[in-house]
């Protein structure tokens, strides 16, 4: 919130709004879902409501975010470090560049590698990158403690063509997922209770 225009939805309306988006379209008959996560700090969020649509209905509901998709790949063309892709980075950057190249201002495009990287201890504990992985310590800053513009990597790599690549890898990933997704066989939920329960557990957020 100390970057001026932003736009915060606390995690419990996000987490809610998804279940009810969820719900009512396994409600319409659709019964395998796929919720893509588009910001890193959302994952746990958008995880948490997809299992919720798991146990709510009747219809299957993965998440992931769509970097994962193109992870290994992308780390084979990627030319900064660790801690170069989190956030406006230099896959996002090549990405939106690639699907909207009057969207991107050039001329202003400045990263950071995360004040909290240069820590003693973070190369083992707390760094993050959205393709070469994170530390085990999962600390949340305020983004404005540790980067002068909102970015987090370095966009300054970034280039049209390798979001055209990626943007190619990725789209040929998921269709191989939807595929496979589709064809997986269901898991009956079985009672395993020697006395019956008296109620049910709608395992309800």
């Amino acid at each position: 919130m100390d970057f001026p225009g932003t736009v915060n939805i606390e995690p419990e309306t996000f987490i809610r709004l998804l279940i009810d988006i969820g719900r009512s379209v396994a409600y319409h008959g659709f019964k395998r879902i796929v919720m893509i996560n588009g910001h890193g700090s959302n994952a746990p969020l958008v995880e948490v409501a997809a299992r919720q649509v798991s146990l709510q209905t009747d219809a299957a509901c993965v998440s992931l975010g769509w970097w994962q998709l193109s992870a290994s790949y992308w780390n084979s063309i990627r030319e900064s470090p660790v801690g170069g892709c989190a956030h406006a980075c230099e896959l996002e950057t090549s990405l939106y560049w690639y699907l909207d190249p009057d969207g991107v201002r050039t001329d202003r495009i400045e990263g950071y590698i995360p004040t909290y990287m240069r820590f003693p201890g973070a190369d083992k504990w707390h760094y993050r990158d959205i393709s070469l992985g994170s530390g085990p310590a999962g600390i949340m800053d305020w983004t404005s403690s540790f980067s002068e513009t909102g970015s987090n990597g370095l966009p300054k790599y970034a280039t049209r063509e390798k979001g055209r690549l990626v943007y190619e890898h990725i789209v040929g990933q998921l269709i191989e997922l939807v595929r496979w997704f589709r064809t997986r066989p269901d898991l009956t939920r079985r009672d395993r209770h020697a006395v019956p329960p008296t109620f049910a557990l709608p395992f309800e957020l």
